[in-house]
């Protein structure tokens, strides 16, 4: 990913902490039964957006522990809410309300025509603060104790679980059948990296199925998925820093700076995820959390600054010596960082591009589904794995490495090593040369007696073949 000068630092700062926001957005109103409190509302407060079938039953008990005047809990319709915008007073027009005093507790048969989204909240036209509990629960037709938004939910969720596992499965058989002795630890740890997300999504698929089936779930099955998903996103953020570093890439190990800085970061992040498991965090806003996600943005920037100073490294080197025996070597891993760039610039882009799907798909249509969204989501996860996968792997064994057009002296000069194709690495490239420039010399004082040109400047340019050999573990120094 090349950078550009007229990008600042506050615009980038922008777009990777947008991303990380609305990468980590929770799915909403997943719990078939919300307790909420207490906590202070002002104004206009709306806490829950449902999808709901004629029939549904809704139960509510709300707790206000601050009685104000004019106070009115209201259900309204999705074409109720659109036209609201911020106007509204005890009088707005609602699909169901109860005057709020102290505590409301009601039963109610959602009657409608047809399917729509219900918004559950609190006017307050006196503007007075108030300390809110709040219990909501809801059955759709069918004991479906999910939204209708997220009636297939659980289809998705398993269908991604079982696309990660087949692509976990591929990955492993080409490591260990194909690549055996060229897989590195970056392959490791991309593999546990798959792991995790499989795990992941099957824990959130069978918490979710449950859920739908009875509306209650164990609270130790919440733990145990988000516990999961925070050990995945930690690998995910290990796998791009470690790759963008260079690390099996373009160097066998990182320094003691680097090092140290990346366990750091590791130890951090851990204890930020087991404290957000121990606090049951999943608000975005709450401190756990938010620190969590500043986190890392910061190591968003680390990557973006390492592939642009990777890059720009490749490039000088392939400045001052464009061919060489090596220069083969660095264009193939220009190559990976360009593409390795293009890829982490996806996935910074993804939750932007999902968000705007999302208001195209579903701002102005209300019965439509928002699974859709999650499994549009998971497919274009599984094909950044893909690609990222392709972009890192083991380098296969090629014959022929590089074409060089080397500068050499006329065919009848040529040492009798070129022709005979006795190339076995770059390593015999050097002697070869030696050997080159002593039969030169005595060919260049015969074909001065026979009145060539002299200067050691070649008459042509002849392609060769280098045939490169791999280190061992696939990797070149």
């Amino acid at each position: 990913m090349r950078s550009h000068g007229g990008c600042s630092l506050h615009r980038v700062l922008g777009i990777v902490l947008g991303s990380v926001l609305l990468g980590s957005r929770q799915v909403v109103g997943l719990r078939g039964k919300l307790t909420v409190g207490p906590f202070d509302a002002h104004q206009f407060f709306f806490w829950l957006d449902v999808g709901l079938a004629p029939g549904a039953v809704v139960s509510l008990n709300v707790s206000n522990f601050r009685p104000a005047n004019d106070t009115v809990l209201v259900i309204l319709t999705h074409g109720q809410m659109l036209p609201l915008d911020y106007d509204y007073s005890a009088y707005t027009a609602s699909y169901w309300r109860r005057p709020l005093h102290n505590r409301v507790v009601a039963r109610h048969v959602i009657h409608s025509q047809k399917p729509d989204r219900f918004y559950f909240g609190v006017l307050n036209p006196q503007n007075a603060t108030l300390l809110l509990e709040v219990d909501v629960a809801f059955v759709n037709p069918l004991g479906q104790h999910l939204p209708l938004q997220l009636a297939h939910l659980p289809e998705t969720l398993w269908i991604g679980s079982v696309s990660f596992g087949l692509l976990l499965v591929v990955v492993i058989l080409v490591l260990t059948l194909l690549c055996r002795h060229r897989a590195t630890a970056l392959h490791g740890l991309f593999v546990a990296c798959l792991c995790f997300r499989t795990a992941d999504l099957s824990l959130k698929w069978k918490y979710v199925e449950l859920l739908s089936r009875t509306g209650s779930v164990p609270h130790w099955r919440w733990q145990i998925w988000q516990l999961t998903s925070n050990a995945f996103e930690i690998c995910d953020i290990l796998l791009l820093l470690l790759a963008a570093l260079g690390w099996k890439v373009l160097k066998r190990r990182l320094s003691s700076t680097e090092l140290r800085y990346t366990m750091m970061g590791t130890s951090m992040c851990s204890f930020l995820a087991v404290m957000n498991i121990i606090e049951d965090v999943s608000d975005p806003t709450r401190s756990v959390t938010l620190v969590f996600y500043v986190f890392r943005v910061v190591c968003y920037l680390v990557i973006l600054f390492a592939v642009n100073y990777n890059l720009q490294l490749i490039n000088i080197h392939l400045s001052e010596n464009p061919i060489s025996p090596t220069a083969a070597i660095l264009y193939e891993k220009r190559q990976v960082y360009l593409n390795f760039g293009t890829i982490f610039a996806f996935i910074i882009l993804r939750p932007f591009a999902l968000l705007v799907l999302e208001i195209i798909l579903l701002d102005d249509h209300s019965e439509r589904d928002t699974w859709s969204i999650n499994a549009l989501s998971q497919v274009s996860e599984i094909a950044v794995y893909a690609c990222l996968f392709v972009t890192l792997r083991p380098t296969l064994p090629m014959r022929r490495m590089a074409v060089l057009d080397l500068m050499l002296p006329h065919a009848d000069d040529v040492p009798a090593s070129f022709e005979d194709g006795g190339w076995q690495g770059p390593r015999e490239i050097n002697q070869a040369a030696g050997a080159g420039a002593g039969a030169g010399a005595g060919a260049g004082a015969a074909a001065a007696a026979a009145g060539a040109p002299l200067g050691g400047q070649p008459e042509f340019r002849e392609e060769l073949v280098v045939e490169y050999v791999p280190l061992p573990g696939g990797e070149s120094d």
